[in-house]
Formats: structure tokens, C-alpha cells, sequence
């Protein structure tokens, strides 16, 4: 039963769509139709000029994207395909793979061990402690981080078959259209400079069975005692495990589908109203409920042909139980107020990880953007610090948002005492659908698209590889990767939903220009964020010229104020 996940609008397209004003605009319209049009001609012609020409099976994953000279000798103008040169080049490597998970598509997985004995398995210390890796002292040493997938072992069907017989029962059983995951965790030790993060070690289990956890059987890999394939094989699993992950749970359920209600109850009270906290949630409120209103007939459907089950190792039906599981687990402040997460994952502000680049950006803004909200309340209650308590219709948005029957989202206060409480409920709310989504959503292009580095659904996993693909790596990608027509799907969607938008946080200027309230406070905001942009700016024009990855999904001139796309 998903009766327990967040409230939302009724319906979904094309019938019961919400309220004009939350619309696209036909500008946005045409360039979104506009991106995908130019994407799709590009895509049309790789495939027939260089993916369905290359015999070789890795060659393929790479043919999708633009060469960078034309005819191997003039600038290619184009890039219809724009190619993730510095990712096809390092995804191997054990430091690249590490270093996602700080500065990737979901860097919100990772947490610090600080109880090796509690956080992870008995067969991960028994395979630390054979090797003579000491994770007690790396872990006193505030060097020793995991993630965790183990989750996933709970789940009935695995594995889960891509056309559910359910829902297309004109469409005959086939092997080939069976996905697989695997409950997993890795391990990651960080240099003692604290300036990267190495692989220490991956746990499978080789058995998938929710009514015996016995009989999971968990392995462990390494790169000191696997096998080269089995060890690239082991990281595909895993990154595979994190792709349904940042998909479903940190993408769609922590950013679209928690802040649905919120606008619901926004709407419901201060838009009604025509309060002054209007002026500042305005923003925060655009495209949202089109976009989730349309994902419910389309990547987050049930249904036919779905995409969550054609595309995903875990299916539709499967990644809302993951979406349940972590909302009714969800607290406002401690799952979405950006330190306070943090924190919950071992990150407190003594933690000292300067290569976690979303960390170090995202506090950044974090801290920009509880300065604007506390001197926005204080432009519309002065000098009164308990001026919220005597605002009767804030308070009626406080109990619209709690309230079991509404919006009802755990842990948002029942009731608003204080500018500062004010200000920090404002803080989180614009986090969520500004940097939270801008770090998750817009880095999907850079690391989805090559499509082995961060595979949506698996063909096979590794007991299938250890059986039938004796250790060949060939096997691998003919086998256990997704085929080209889940490449070019992953492409295509994955290029739309990157569309860059035209209300960042730093252009709010004409709307602030025209409301009663904020017009000051945002002046000086826009100070902190040029700065703010200048400093990542540097930072990542440094780290380019060294050959680094480079961050750049949080300069504020990127990161959108709503979730619009």
C-alpha cells in the first residue's frame, strides 16, 4: 500500500491539470520542444553514421555523442550530442567512481562510519579484518565513509520484468526483458590529506530473498583481490543499486514530490490571501505542479510500456515503496534543511571533507539564503521578533501543512512563534526546490548519459556474470549494461529534463521589482550570491586547468528558484 506517501493533486494528464498559473509558459514550451527536437536529429544520426556501423560493444556506448572534429580534421560546430570527454575517459577509475559520491549526480547517499561494528555487515569487518584494515582506527581518524543499499534486499521482484504481465499482457515473456539490482554497500576510505576518497571495498548478496535474509549470501569484492572484471562488474552493481536511488528517492521523491504539498498548502492560505509571504513563495511555485501532474502519465506512470519499469531495475511499483519507505521516515527540518542533513549522515560542521564540493557550495548558498529569508520577515514584521505569532494566516498555513487531512508534511511546525522559526521553515522550503534540486537534477546529463558509468537498469548481475560470463568483460557490456535502445532513451530524457532555466535565483530582479516586499532584502542577496558565483567560478576555472572534474551545478547564476523542469 503507498496510502502513506506525500498528499498531492488529484489526476494526472491529460484530464485534472492544475491551475494555469502554475503552467509552462509557450516560451518555455518552444525551447523545451526546441531542445528535444535538435537532441533527437542528433541522436538519429549517431545511430546511423556511427553507433549501428561499430561492431565493438564499448565503442557503441561512446558513438552516441558528437565527434569533436568533423571528418577527423575540421572543429565540429554542432555537438548536437555533447560528449562527457572527461567521464568516458576516467569512469574506471576507483577515485572517479569515490568521487561522485561527493560531487556526482547524488551526492546525498554518503554517510561517515563512525561504529564500524554497528554500520556495516559481519562480512564486510571479517573481510577488513582478514586483509588487516584497520577500519576502527580509520574510523577514529573521521576517515571512513559508506553508502548503503541494503534496502533494496526487501524488495519482492528481482528480478523485475521490464513489460509487468499485469499491465501488458499482449507483450510474450522474454528474458531479455528482465532487470536485475543487488542489496549492496561500499566502503571508502579518505586520504589522511582529506583532499579524495578511494574504494576500500563492495558487499553483493548473491541471493535475492526477502523471506530467508540468510540465505542473501554476501560477498566481497576489492581491487586488491578481485579479478579486474569482477571488480569492474562489482562497481557496475553498485552504481546501478545508487541509480534507482537518485532517480526515484532523491530526484523525484525528495525534491517534485515533497514539495507538491507544500505549494497545495501555499496556495490554499497565503496565495488566497494575498499575505506578503506571497511575494517570496511566488517564485518558488513555478512549473512544479505542471511537471509532477505530467510525470504521473509519463516517467512515473503505472501502466503500460511504463517507463519506470521498461527503463529501471526496479520498476515503478517497487521505486514508490522505496519513496513510502523514506517519507515515512521523513522529517522537515532534519531530511531537508541542508545542515541538518548533513548532520543526520555524519557531515557536522567538525567534519572536515573540503573535496565534498556539494557540501562546500551548498552551505554556502544555504547560509545566502537564510540571510534573505531572515531580512524578507523582517521587512514585513519590522523589529517584532514574535510578529508570526500574532499572523493569523500564517498560523492557518502552518496548520494546512500539518494537518493529517492536508498537506500534511512530518516535523513542519504546527505553529510559527518567531522571525527566526519563520525564516529558517522559508530557508528550508526554498533549499528544496533551488539547490537540493539543482545538485540532483542538472548533474543527470553528465553522468547518466555515458551510460556504464551510471546504468538505470541492469540485463544481469553478477551471479549471472560469474555463471555465464566466466569473467569476460566483453560479457559485461553485451549482457549486463542496458542495450542502445535504453541508451538512446536515457539520452533523450535526460537531455529534457537539463534544459536550463530562465528564473535563477539571481534573476528575480523584475519580480521583486513588482511586489510590495523583499525588493531591499533581495538587493543585498544578489551581493552575496555574485560573490558567492566568483568564488565556484574561480574554484572550477583552477580545477579545469589541473584536469579536475569540475563542479558547477550550485553558482547561483545555475540554479534555478522553483522546480521547473
Amino acid at each position: 500500500p503507498l496510502d502513506t506517501m506525500m498528499k498531492r493533486l488529484p489526476g494526472a494528464f491529460p484530464t485534472h491539470p492544475p491551475p494555469k498559473m502554475y503552467g509552462f509558459t509557450a516560451r518555455k514550451v518552444l525551447r523545451l520542444m526546441r531542445r528535444i527536437l535538435r537532441f533527437s536529429v542528433g541522436l538519429d544520426i549517431a545511430e546511423k553514421t556511427r553507433v549501428n556501423k561499430t561492431n565493438n560493444i564499448e565503442k557503441k556506448y561512446t558513438a552516441w555523442f558528437s565527434p569533436k572534429n568533423l571528418f577527423g580534421i575540421f572543429p565540429n560546430p554542432f555537438h548536437l550530442v555533447p560528449r562527457p570527454a572527461r567521464l568516458i575517459q576516467k569512469w574506471e577509475d576507483d577515485r572517479e567512481m569515490a568521487r561522485q559520491f561527493l560531487a556526482g549526480v547524488n551526492p546525498v547517499m554518503i554517510q561517515v562510519c563512525k561504529d564500524p561494528t554497528n554500520q556495516l555487515s559481519p562480512k564486510l569487518l571479517e573481510f577488513f579484518q582478514s586483509k588487516k584494515i584497520n577500519v576502527q582506527q580509520i574510523a577514529a581518524e573521521k576517515r571512513l565513509l559508506f553508502a548503503d543499499y541494503s534496502e533494496l534486499a526487501t524488495l519482492e521482484k528481482n528480478p523485475h520484468n521490464a513489460y509487468p504481465e499485469c499491465y501488458n499482457p499482449t507483450v510474450a515473456f522474454s528474458e531479455s526483458n528482465l532487470r536485475y539490482f543487488q542489496a549492496s554497500k561500499i566502503v571508502f576510505e579518505l586520504g589522511r590529506a582529506r583532499q579524495h576518497l578511494d574504494i576500500l571495498a563492495i558487499e553483493l548478496d548473491m541471493v535475492h530473498d526477502t523471506n530467508d535474509a540468510t540465505k542473501r549470501d554476501p560477498q566481497v569484492f576489492s581491487r586488491y583481490t578481485s579479478p579486474k572484471n569482477d571488480w569492474l562488474m562489482a562497481k557496475i552493481c553498485v552504481a546501478t543499486a545508487d541509480s534507482q536511488y537518485h532517480e526515484w528517492v532523491s530526484h523525484l521523491g525528495n525534491t517534485h514530490l515533497t514539495f507538491e504539498p507544500h505549494i497545495i498548502a501555499i496556495h490554499n492560505t497565503l496565495y488566497k490571501h494575498s499575505h506578503p509571504l506571497w511575494d517570496f513563495f511566488e517564485p518558488l511555485t513555478k512549473d512544479t505542479l505542471l511537471l509532477n501532474w505530467a510525470a504521473r502519465s509519463t516517467l512515473a506512470k503505472f501502466g503500460p510500456d511504463a517507463f519506470g519499469d521498461r527503463m529501471t531495475s526496479i520498476g515503478t511499483g517497487q521505486f514508490m515503496q522505496l519513496i513510502r519507505n523514506r517519507w515515512e521516515k521523513y522529517d522537515f527540518f532534519q531530511y531537508s534543511a541542508l545542515p541538518d542533513e548533513l548532520e543526520m549522515r555524519g557531515f557536522d560542521s567538525s567534519f572536515d571533507i573540503p573535496c565534498y564540493l556539494y557540501r562546500e557550495d551548498g552551505m554556502k548558498l544555504w547560509k545566502a539564503i537564510g540571510a534573505f529569508t531572515y531580512d524578507f520577515v523582517t521587512e514585513v514584521y519590522g523589529d517584532d521578533e514574535n510578529g508570526p505569532a500574532q499572523d493569523e494566516i500564517v498560523q492557518l498555513w502552518a496548520q494546512e501543512t500539518t494537518d493529517p487531512g492536508k498537506a500534511a508534511i512530518p516535523g513542519f511546525p504546527t505553529s510559527i512563534a518567531t522571525k527566526t522559526e519563520l525564516a529558517k521553515v522559508m530557508q528550508t522550503m526554498w533549499w528544496i526546490c533551488s539547490g537540493l534540486h539543482a545538485a540532483i537534477n542538472f548533474s543527470q546529463y553528465d553522468y547518466f548519459t555515458y551510460v556504464p558509468n551510471k546504468p538505470l537498469g541492469a540485463r544481469a548481475c553478477m551471479v549471472q556474470y560469474k555463471t555465464d560470463g566466466k569473467g569476460k568483460r566483453r560479457w559485461i557490456f553485451e549482457n549486463a549494461t542496458p542495450d542502445m535502445a535504453r541508451v538512446k532513451e536515457t539520452l533523450q530524457v535526460a537531455r529534457a529534463l537539463t534544459l536550463p532555466s530562465e528564473r535563477c535565483i539571481d534573476n528575480l530582479g523584475g519580480h521583486y521589482k513588482d511586489v510590495r516586499y523583499g525588493k531591499s532584502s533581495y538587493d543585498t542577496f544578489l551581493t552575496k550570491l555574485e560573490a558567492l558565483g566568483d568564488i565556484i567560478e574561480a574554484r572550477n576555472q583552477k580545477n579545469k586547468k589541473q584536469g579536475k572534474a569540475v563542479y558547477s551545478y550550485l553558482p547561483p547564476s545555475q540554479v534555478p528558484s522553483s522546480i521547473d523542469i
